[in-house]
């Protein structure tokens, strides 16, 4: 990594061999990691056993905590989904919720989309301004829906949030290396 550049505060630094941590979970190259792929990696191996689970056998060591986030964040990608689905159901409105992924980093949200041929995007506003001449019982599904779809994306970016944030403190462990019989 030498020759590596650092940007800090505005200005560049050579650094050799520095993880750049940003808002996001960053790799030794600067690039973004997926946080669910790396939790599910890092439970498989002893690297978050060994290093984060100072309270053995208590159920509070950072093994668990990065069990529940990963869970949590399942769960949340899975209600993502269903919401999806419902919002395409009955075919009556020219809109539908997308559950888009970045298969990069791992992020999920949703958004509203248009049925036919251009299928652009939708923002929450122009939506709004969309649903003005439908009538009230649609319009009252289609907040409840956007409602949810909001909650559901910043639901998600908390549970993310945290995964970074104990790929971090993981990170930031000295990993003990022991020296092997040469015999």
């Amino acid at each position: 990594m030498s020759g590596s550049k650092l940007r800090q505060f505005g200005r560049e630094a050579d650094v050799k061999g520095i993880v750049v941590e940003t808002a996001g979970a960053v790799s030794l190259d600067g690039s973004s990691v997926n946080v669910r792929t790396w939790a599910i990696e890092t439970m498989g191996s002893e690297r978050c056993q060994s290093g984060v689970d100072a309270k053995a056998f208590t159920g509070r060591g950072g093994l668990s905590e990065l069990r529940h986030q990963v869970d949590l964040l399942d769960r949340i990608e899975a209600r993502m989904a269903e919401l999806s689905k419902l919002s395409k159901t009955g075919g009556l409105l020219d809109v539908y919720l997308m559950l888009h992924r970045r298969a990069r980093t791992g992020y999920a949200f949703l958004r509203w989309r248009e049925v036919g041929g251009s299928k652009r995007h939708l923002s929450w506003e122009a939506l709004d301004e969309r649903a003005a001449a439908w009538d009230f019982r649609t319009k009252q599904w289609l907040a409840q829906m956007t409602a949810q779809a909001q909650q559901l994306n910043d639901e998600h970016l908390v549970v993310r949030d945290e995964l970074a944030r104990i790929r971090r403190r993981v990170m930031a462990l000295a990993q003990p290396v022991y020296a092997r019989s040469v015999l």
